[in-house]
This record gives structure tokens, C-alpha cells and sequence, in this order.
């Protein structure tokens, strides 16, 4: 049970407890600092003192390449921008949340149980942004929040268990016949409509109709399509001002598609941005908001919009190099390519659904939340994987 408590902990650090507006900022950084130190602490002493890993880690070698990528681009921050070794050590603490891959392996937490923290932690996400969009202009946190497409767009932390509870609710409504799942489906697609995130929305559409045309359980396919496309259509009648605001963006876009601000700041960043040959192999390291490296960064968002976290892979890339997104992209196409269990075959499309948004929106891979996420993720494969074999072994 302790152990349970401290992974929850953990995942809130990662969070930064939502950087809720009652505990004050210096806190919440504090706390992910400390989740990072928490991870780390446990480790070396699992390591020195406790028991040896008893399942195969299949994914310890991408993770390793990103933990080295990550240590050599605090160099190329040195060498390229002037960002002395100790700061950047401290300000791409979010990447030693890394470790924690190998810290679920020591703790051994029940899948079962980590599949309903993941549901639990989506429930939150829910009620926070229902709080947040009720009461907007009020605050309750600190992030992004603006009014726009006719809707409040509010990007809280951990999205990735929103996606993650999203497959694992869609899973056990039509594989498993477990009703109460289907409402944590229609929980998330609420979400994916306030949000007016088109992308999101027309993934998860293609992705649920492709998870039952494919799946092994369910009985009635024809079945489970009619009653999503019965279930979209309260859904548009509700939010009809969005979508109608939606298709208004898109021909806006549509007519203006070379002035796309991702592909300015994806071309800006790959080329202009790149002080030399060797950033392309090794990056340019994390920046500090209080080195003249970070200040250039801020800049670059304020005078023409140009976010490394709004082009996915190619800003961890640009931070980060060649190393870290080959080994992300590792991840993604060995997950992509394992024989899953039914019972988490969800998480191919966790993954799949990111690898069709790897080039937009901020990479999980990149922030402290999403890789405490993917880690959980990763492990459950890894789990699931080792009691196959052995359940194999005892037939």
C-alpha cells in the first residue's frame, strides 16, 4: 500500500499539483524538484539494498539513450549558448523523471492497480477543468487558458492520463462489456470538445473506429459503431457554437496554409536557430529563464510566437538532439510492434495516437508528467509481458 502512495505522490510532483492558484508557486516548483529527488533516492537504494529486478526491462536501452542525450546537450548549452553546467543540471530536472521507469520495476506495483491510478488521476483532470471553465476568468490554476474557438481552451498537466483512460475505458466498454467504462469514454471526448483541439478529436474518431475494427472481443461490431455515431451526435447538438467555431479556423487556415505559425517555428528552429553542425547531432540543451539563454527563448515566443513546446518531436530534438529523438522514436515503434496482452492492448493506441501528433503540440517525452505517464505505460508492457511468459512456462 506504502508503495502505492508513494507513486500517486510522485505523479503529483510530475504535476506540480496542477499548480493549483492556493499553493503558491515557489512551492509547486519545489515539489517537482522534489519528485525528481524522490525518484532518485529510491532507486539507489532499491539498487544497494533491495531485491533484483525480476522481469525482462524491455525498453532500458531507449531510456538509457535518452538519460545520455540528456547529459551530453548540457554541454552543447556550455558550449553554444554560454549556460554554465550547474544550471542547466538544474533546470532539466524534468528529464530525471526518466529514472522512474526503472524505480516501478523495483516497486513492483499491481498493473491492475496502476491502470486505476491512471482513471483516477483522468476523473481529476475532468473535475479540475469543469471547475476551471465554469468559473473562467477566475483562476483555480496556473497555465494556459484563453477564450477562443467558442469554447475556454484549458491545457492542465497531465493529459496523458486522459488519453490513457480514454483507450482503457474504450477497451473494457466493448471488449469486456463493462458499461461504467463507457462513461469515462464520453468523460474524455467532453474534454477533447472544450479543448476545440481538432487533431485530438479526429484521432481519437479514427482510432476508435480502427481499435473495433481490429479488435479480437467484441461480438457486434456493427454495433459498437452505431452507438458511437448516436453517441456524437448529443455531443454536437451541446457544443454546436465549437464545432461550428472549429470549421470557421480550418477554412481560415485552409486559405492561409503558408502562414502556419508551427511550420514558421519548426523551420525557424531547424535551421536559423541552430548555432552549429554539431547542435544537430547533440542539441542545444535545456535553457534557464535566467541565462541570457533563456531570455533569447522568451523572445523568440513573445516577438513571433515561436514555441519549441508547439512542434512535438522537433523541440526535443532542438533541446535535446539526434540521441533522445531516436530513442523516442524507439520506443514508439517497438510498443507499435509487440504482440500486447488483450487486457493492455489499449496502450498501442496511447502511442499510436501520439505518433500520428508527434509534430504539433508539446511531446510527452519532453515534460516531467507525460514521461511519469509513458513510464507507467512502458512498465505495464513490461509486466504484462513477464507474466505471459511465465503463465506460458506453468501450461
Amino acid at each position: 500500500m506504502l508503495k502505492k502512495y508513494i507513486v500517486i505522490f510522485i505523479i503529483l510532483c510530475s504535476l506540480e499539483f496542477y499548480n493549483l492558484t492556493f499553493i503558491p508557486e515557489s512551492i509547486t516548483k519545489l515539489l517537482g524538484f522534489l519528485g525528481a529527488v524522490i525518484i532518485i533516492v529510491l532507486l539507489i537504494l532499491n539498487i544497494i539494498y533491495g531485491e533484483r529486478i525480476s522481469i525482462k526491462l524491455n525498453f532500458k536501452y531507449e531510456i538509457s539513450l535518452l538519460l545520455l542525450a540528456v547529459f551530453i546537450s548540457m554541454f552543447m548549452a556550455k558550449i553554444f549558448h554560454g549556460q554554465s553546467i550547474p544550471t542547466t543540471l538544474l533546470v532539466q530536472r524534468s528529464m530525471y523523471y526518466l529514472l522512474f521507469y526503472f524505480l516501478l520495476a523495483y516497486l513492483k506495483i499491481d498493473k491492475y492497480d496502476l491502470m486505476r491510478i491512471i482513471v483516477y488521476f483522468a476523473i481529476a483532470y475532468f473535475l479540475i477543468y469543469l471547475i476551471q471553465y465554469s468559473i473562467y476568468p477566475s483562476r483555480i490554476f496556473r497555465g494556459r487558458a484563453s477564450l477562443d474557438r467558442g469554447t475556454v481552451r484549458i491545457f492542465l498537466q497531465g493529459y496523458i492520463y486522459l488519453l490513457s483512460a480514454f483507450f482503457i475505458g474504450l477497451f473494457q466498454f466493448y471488449n469486456f462489456n463493462k458499461l461504467k467504462y463507457g462513461a469515462i469514454c464520453g468523460m474524455v471526448a467532453i474534454i477533447f470538445v472544450l479543448q476545440g483541439t481538432r487533431q485530438s478529436m479526429a484521432t481519437a474518431g479514427l482510432l476508435t473506429i480502427i481499435s473495433i475494427i481490429f479488435s479480437k472481443q467484441a461480438k457486434s461490431k456493427f454495433l459498437y459503431m452505431f452507438l458511437i455515431v448516436i453517441s456524437v451526435i448529443p455531443i454536437f447538438i451541446l457544443f454546436q457554437d465549437i464545432f461550428m467555431n472549429l470549421l470557421e479556423v480550418t477554412q481560415h487556415e485552409q486559405s492561409k496554409s503558408t502562414d502556419n505559425v508551427r511550420i514558421r517555428s519548426a523551420t525557424f528552429f531547424l535551421t536559423t536557430f541552430m548555432p552549429d553542425k554539431l547542435a544537430y547531432f547533440f542539441g542545444n540543451g535545456a535553457s534557464s529563464a535566467n541565462e541570457e539563454y533563456g531570455q533569447l527563448m522568451e523572445m523568440y515566443a513573445e516577438l513571433y510566437g515561436f514555441y519549441r513546446s508547439d512542434v512535438g518531436i522537433i523541440g526535443t530534438y532542438v533541446t535535446y538532439g539526434a540521441i533522445f529523438a531516436i530513442a523516442e522514436l524507439g520506443i514508439y515503434f517497438k510498443v507499435l510492434r509487440k504482440r500486447l496482452p488483450e487486457n493492455i492492448s489499449f496502450i498501442k493506441y496511447v502511442f499510436f495516437f501520439n505518433l500520428l501528433t508527434i509534430l504539433t503540440g508539446s511531446d510527452p517525452f519532453g515534460g516531467m508528467d507525460g514521461i511519469i505517464g509513458y513510464s507507467i505505460l512502458l512498465y505495464l508492457i513490461d509486466i504484462s509481458l513477464a507474466e505471459e511468459k511465465k503463465a506460458s512456462y506453468n501450461i
